[in-house]
C-alpha cells in the first residue's frame, strides 16, 4: 500500500503521471519489482551497476566519476571521444607542419 500511496501523492504534487520507481538504498527483491509494476510504475530504476536494458522495466545504474577533464565523462557516456579528439588534434599539427614546410 505505501508503493500506491507515495505514487499518488507524487502525481497530485506534479500534475503529471509518475511512471519511475527509485529503489531506497538500493535494497529490493523481486517481491518488490512485481509489487511496484502492480500499482502502475513502468520502470525500476536500481543501484545494481552496469547498462541499462531498455527492453525491461528494471533499470541499473551507470556510474560517473569525477575526472578532471569533460572528456573522460563524455567517454564513459558517448564512447572513445579523448582518443578522437587527440587523433584530430595530432592531424591538425601534422597539417601545419607540413603546410610551413612547403
Amino acid at each position: 500500500e505505501e508503493l500506491r500511496e507515495s505514487k499518488r501523492q507524487v502525481e497530485a504534487l506534479t500534475g503529471r503521471a509518475c511512471t519511475a520507481f527509485c529503489v531506497p538504498g538500493g535494497a529490493y527483491d523481486d517481491a518488490l519489482v512485481e509489487e511496484a509494476l502492480a500499482v502502475g510504475y513502468e520502470r525500476i530504476l536500481t543501484s545494481d551497476p552496469g547498462p541499462a536494458d531498455l527492453a525491461g522495466p528494471r533499470l541499473n545504474r551507470t556510474c560517473l566519476y569525477a575526472e578532471p577533464a569533460l572528456y573522460t565523462f563524455a567517454d564513459a557516456a558517448h564512447g572513445p571521444v579523448l582518443a578522437a579528439a587527440r587523433a584530430a588534434r595530432r592531424a591538425l599539427v601534422a597539417a601545419r607542419k607540413a603546410s610551413h614546410a612547403h
